[in-house]
């Protein structure tokens, strides 16, 4: 009995059969199965820029009035636009849809949705008083900023009230007290870090590089960078973020005064 197999012809058809059909797969299918996992990472990339700029936004509106929001007991909040004054918690419920009518001048008590706010005012500037670093006072005349004492040791203010700044981050000098105007924007614009689209920032945001982080103001028809100083406009903080991948974020935020 004859024994049954491929003749040296037949292996060789295989093989040329076989390189051929190897080679069409390769080309139809090669990248995609090489770079199959790309999409994948792309995506992560993605996410996690998203969930650094979103904490970004949390961070700036935290302290500022919130709708449907919980609050525990002792949180506060300061009305939109103004840091005059501030309103603390009294008991923990949920906030309401819509921003209530705050008292104007900050005393008295408020219902917010399930929430009572109790009102309290930050003390106002006085002459020849003793400070200390990180005191906040507010204007005798109100303009809606609140200022900080950055001095490292403890002064005394002078006798006149100083002209106060409203740009975020100016510094007003009184007597022997160094007033900062302490806004929320200036403290974002630190915390995100300088612009260096080469080195990777990691903090409590993410990990992510900065590629612009600077005030600007809008003449037409492009912005440009707003000059540094007490008589500039710094009331628009423009962020501009990256990823792992090259995929980008940019968000501006505003001065509510």
């Amino acid at each position: 009995m004859k024994n049954k197999g491929f003749t040296l012809i037949e292996v060789i058809i295989a093989l040329i059969v076989g390189s051929i059909l190897g080679t069409m797969i390769y080309t139809y299918f090669g990248n995609a199965l090489l770079n199959s996992a790309a999409p994948i990472n792309n995506l992560k990339s993605v996410y996690n820029l998203n969930t650094v700029m979103e904490k970004i936004w949390a961070d700036y509106h935290q302290g500022i009035w919130q709708p449907s929001k919980n609050y525990v007991v002792n949180s506060r909040v300061y009305p939109t636009g103004n840091r005059t004054y501030f309103y603390k918690c009294v008991n923990a419920g949920r906030s309401g849809n819509v921003e209530p009518s705050w008292p104007s001048n900050g005393i008295g008590s408020i219902i917010d949705g399930g929430i009572l706010w109790s009102g309290s005012v930050h003390s106002k500037w006085q002459s020849n008083k003793v400070y200390s670093i990180n005191d906040i006072i507010v204007p005798v005349n109100s303009n809606g900023h609140i200022y900080k004492c950055t001095n490292s040791t403890t002064s005394r203010s002078g006798m006149n009230e100083p002209v106060w700044p409203k740009n975020s981050g100016a510094s007003v000098i009184d007597a022997g007290v160094t007033w900062t105007e302490n806004s929320e924007l200036e403290a974002l614009k630190n915390n995100i870090g300088p612009a260096n689209p080469g080195v990777l920032i990691s903090n409590t945001y993410g990990s992510y590089y900065v590629i612009e982080n600077l005030y600007i103001i809008f003449p037409p028809p492009n912005y440009i960078e707003a000059p540094s100083g007490i008589n500039n406009p710094e009331n628009i903080l423009k962020i501009k973020i990256k990823g792992a991948s090259d995929d980008t974020l940019t968000a501006f935020f505003s001065s509510p005064y």
